[in-house]
């Protein structure tokens, strides 16, 4: 075999594995894969959707990952998370963006969103679904602690869980 020839079956060889290789998930999207398998175990959700946008927000905001959990019943309602406290917002840094709270929810809220973690983003109620639109955590904590506060907004809203 001359050198042309090696040269032309090294070329080729890298053009088929070349591709081939870049079909692997890499390590972020194994990890993303995982928690949102975790998620799905632990009887949430998962979609992608853009969070709800606020009066001063210049741009439409980026697509984030939603933890949703299914219920029968529920308010109608979205709260996003401002940058900066005003009084007219619910625990002082979330933007009610539609509808409007039941006293009890608003209650509830109060006293849960300022624990919340800062990933967090937005928080959804509409009838049939409860959604949380976060920066996603690769931990299983994590993962179950927004469970654990999208199960306890359901009770308060005296909604029924229909896949947990």
């Amino acid at each position: 075999m001359n050198s042309i020839t090696i040269i032309i079956i090294i070329l080729v060889a890298a053009m088929v594995i070349g591709p081939v290789a870049m079909m692997r998930p890499s390590p972020a999207q194994k990890r993303r894969e995982a928690i949102r398998a975790y998620a799905f175990k632990q009887g949430l959700g998962v979609t992608v959707r853009r969070p709800p946008q606020i009066p001063t927000d210049l741009d439409a905001p980026s697509l984030l990952p939603a933890y949703t959990i299914k219920i029968k019943g529920g308010e109608g309602w979205a709260l996003r998370r401002a940058s900066y406290k005003h009084e007219s917002h619910v625990a002082q840094h979330w933007h009610l963006v539609q509808g409007a709270l039941s006293a009890s929810s608003e209650a509830f809220l109060n006293a849960r969103l300022p624990d919340l973690s800062a990933r967090i983003v937005a928080i959804t109620s509409a009838t049939g679904e409860l959604a949380v639109l976060w920066h996603e955590s690769h931990e299983p904590a994590d993962v179950e602690g927004v469970r654990n506060f999208l199960v306890a907004l359901a009770e308060v809203e005296q909604a029924r869980i229909i896949r947990s």
